[in-house]
């Protein structure tokens, strides 16, 4: 049986990429930007031969974004969450945006600008035109977390009513990785969760808490998963 290889292939980016999106063995797509705090290496790249070549294809204004996913359907169409999209004026950080590419990144469309406070941390696709965006509460001592749907492969978004969605325990927010959100199955979808150790001294950062969303952001349940260590917080198993 052959024995499993690794090869490494140069992007021509010197920025740190921290999401890929495989399409097929010869089309992917990657981004990233602001890892360890760096600024304006916001990136986003493609190959279409496996890897052996890059392209280059950050949205013009993306330089200061943080890119934190890309959900890729082909060479062509691809869309993007920036997490933070620099600083403004006063030192804030700017909110969250989501851009999409219909030609390989020749050109790109911001498809939804968050509101001040927000903090998308991820994207994920049903199919070609279901998704969802999961975003921390804007309010750091509980909240609700919002969710944006689109049903057109990510050209709109529209902000989903949280129909029984529990609000975020003190100190609970989403990892900005690409990976908290996952879409499973025609409908159901988990994000999963951590605790700001500062705002919520008493929570174990091993307990992790996913929830339950659909295809259209409702119906919510609330379930809980142990890590490592149980917890008051944590329930083992998921019904």
């Amino acid at each position: 049986m052959p024995q499993p290889s690794w090869q490494t292939f140069p992007t021509g980016s010197p920025n740190t990429l921290i999401v890929v999106d495989v399409v097929n063995p010869m089309v992917i797509w990657a981004a990233g930007g602001g890892f360890n705090d760096a600024v304006n290496d916001g990136t986003v790249v493609r190959t279409e031969d496996g890897g052996h070549t890059w392209e280059i294809v950050t949205p013009p204004d993306g330089t200061p974004h943080v890119f934190r996913d890309v959900e890729a359907f082909n060479p062509n169409h691809a869309v993007v969450l920036a997490s933070e999209t620099g600083m403004d004026s006063c030192g804030q950080l700017k909110p969250s945006r989501i851009s999409a590419t219909p030609n390989g990144g020749n050109n790109w469309q911001t498809v939804f600008d968050a509101n001040q406070g927000d903090y998308y941390d991820s994207l994920a696709f049903f199919d070609h035109r279901h998704g969802l965006a999961v975003s921390d509460p804007p309010i750091p001592n509980g909240d609700k977390f919002p969710i944006l749907a689109t049903d057109d492969g990510g050209d709109n978004w529209s902000l989903v009513q949280p129909t029984g969605m529990p609000d975020a325990e003190v100190g609970e927010f989403g990892r900005a990785t690409g990976t908290c959100l996952v879409a499973v199955g025609p409908r159901d979808a988990w994000f999963g969760t951590a605790f700001n150790k500062d705002l919520a001294p008493n929570a174990r950062p091993e307990c992790s808490a996913p929830k339950t969303v659909d295809k259209a952001g409702r119906s919510l349940r609330h379930r809980y998963r142990v890590n490592l260590l149980a917890s008051s917080r944590c329930h083992s198993g998921i019904p």
